[in-house]
C-alpha cells in the first residue's frame, strides 16, 4: 500500500517486472491461498506464472434485484433513462455532474476502480471541492484520475500498469494546469489505468469524454462517504444518493436516477423511524443538543428534526409526513426525508394490506 515505494521500485529499473496486487493487506492472502491452491491441483510448482487479475471480484447482482431496489423508494426517485449511453454520461459530466456509479461487481481491494466509484470531470476545480466535501475530507486532498491504457502515455508519466492506483504519476508537462481537479502542487497523481475489457462501459465513457474535451480522463474516487465502507448493494446505492445533496445521479447498472424534487407515486408507501434508531436530548452549556443514534453512528439533530421524527415513530403515509411543519412547499419537505431514509433513520415501504 505503499505507493512512493512502489513506484521507486518500478523505476528502479532492478526488476523486468513489479507487480503489485490489488489488495496487499491481509484480504489479499485469500487470493494466494487459492493460487497456492491451484497450482497443487494443477501439479505445478510455485511460483508460475500469472496474468494482471482484474479486481472486480464482488458479487453480481441482477437486473431484478437493482429494480426491485428502486421500486421500494420510487416516489423519492426519478429514472431519467433506463439504458444511458456512455456519450449521454460523458455530456452530463463535461458539464459538471457529479455521478455516482454501482456497476457490476464491487472492488475486492480498497481502491474504487469503476464499479462503486463517484466520478466526475478533472477539467473543473468544483469537482475536486464537491467530491472532498462528500467525503468530508480537506479541500487541499487531491483526486484520483481513471486513464484508458490506450491514453496513458499521452498524458501522464511513470509506472502504466497501474490497473489499482498502485504508482505515483506525473501530468505531462502540455497538460499541467488543464486538470485542476487532480493531484497536488507537484502535479503528483494516482492513477488507475482501465483495459477495455475490465469494464467496457467505463472505458467508452473514457473515449467520449476524449471527444467532447480532449482530455478522455475522469476523476474517480470510492462511493462512501467518511468513516463508511465502500458501498455494496443497489438498495446502498439509492440510499448514497438520496442523502448526499452534492452528487447529482446515480447510474444504477446503465440506469441513469436523480433524487425526486416534487413528491411522485407516494400514495401506496409510508415512512417511520428505524426502529433501531435511538432519538435523545441533553442540556450542552446552557443549549438544548438533540441527536440520532444508530449503531455506532451518530448524526446531529436540530430541533425541528427531532421533532419530526418523533412524529415518525409510528408508520406515516409519505403524503402526511410531507405535510408536517412544512413551510416551504413539499419539494423542501421531500429533500428532508431523502436525507434521513438515506442515513437509514428512516426507513421505508409499502402499506401493508
Amino acid at each position: 500500500m505503499n505507493i512512493p515505494t512502489n513506484t521507486r521500485i518500478a523505476d528502479s529499473g532492478a526488476f523486468a517486472r513489479y507487480y503489485v496486487a490489488s489488495a496487499p493487506g491481509d484480504a489479499g492472502i485469500s487470493i494466494g491461498c487459492a493460487m497456492y491452491a491451484e497450482s497443487q491441483l494443477a501439479g505445478r510448482l510455485l511460483p508460475f506464472e500469472i496474468g494482471i487479475l482484474s479486481d472486480r471480484l464482488g458479487k453480481l447482482y441482477s437486473t431484478e434485484q437493482e429494480l426491485e431496489a428502486l421500486s421500494r423508494y420510487a416516489g423519492l426517485l426519478q429514472v431519467v433513462e433506463g439504458s444511458v449511453t456512455p456519450r449521454k454520461v460523458a455530456e452530463l459530466v463535461h458539464s459538471g455532474a457529479i455521478i455516482a456509479r454501482s456497476s457490476g461487481r464491487s472492488e475486492f481491494g480498497p481502491r474504487a476502480l469503476g464499479g462503486r466509484s463517484i466520478l466526475a470531470s478533472p477539467l473543473r476545480i468544483s469537482s475536486k471541492t464537491k467530491l472532498n466535501s462528500i467525503k468530508s475530507r480537506q479541500e487541499w486532498r487531491p483526486v484520483a484520475p481513471t486513464v484508458a491504457d490506450v491514453d496513458f502515455d499521452t498524458f501522464f508519466e511513470g509506472p502504466r500498469d497501474s490497473h489499482f492506483m498502485s504508482y505515483v504519476h506525473k501530468v505531462r508537462e502540455p497538460f499541467r494546469g488543464a486538470l485542476p481537479a487532480l493531484g497536488l502542487p507537484n502535479e503528483s497523481v494516482r492513477t488507475q489505468v482501465l483495459k477495455r475489457e475490465w469494464d467496457e462501459y467505463l472505458f467508452e465513457l473514457l473515449q467520449e469524454l476524449g471527444s467532447i474535451s480532449g482530455f478522455p480522463i475522469i476523476c474517480n474516487t470510492s462511493l462512501n462517504t467518511r468513516g463508511e465502507p465502500i458501498v455494496e448493494t443497489p438498495e446502498d446505492s439509492i440510499l448514497f444518493l438520496l442523502r448526499c445533496s452534492d452528487v447529482d445521479y446515480l447510474l444504477l447498472g446503465n440506469k441513469l436516477i436523480e433524487r425526486a424534487s416534487a413528491p411522485r407515486e407516494i400514495s401506496a408507501q409510508v415512512v417511520r423511524l428505524n426502529p433501531e434508531a435511538e432519538l435523545s436530548t441533553i442540556f450542552v452549556g446552557g443549549r438544548l443538543e438533540s441527536k440520532a443514534t444508530l449503531g455506532t453512528h451518530k448524526t446531529a439533530l436540530t430541533f425541528f428534526d427531532y421533532e419530526r421524527l418523533l412524529t415518525l415513530r409510528t408508520e406515516t403515509l409519505i403524503e402526511d409526513a410531507l405535510r408536517y411543519g412544512d413551510v416551504s412547499g413539499n419539494e423542501a419537505s421531500l429533500s428532508w426525508l431523502q436525507k434521513f431514509i438515506g442515513e437509514r433513520l428512516l426507513n421505508v415501504g409499502p402499506i401493508e394490506q
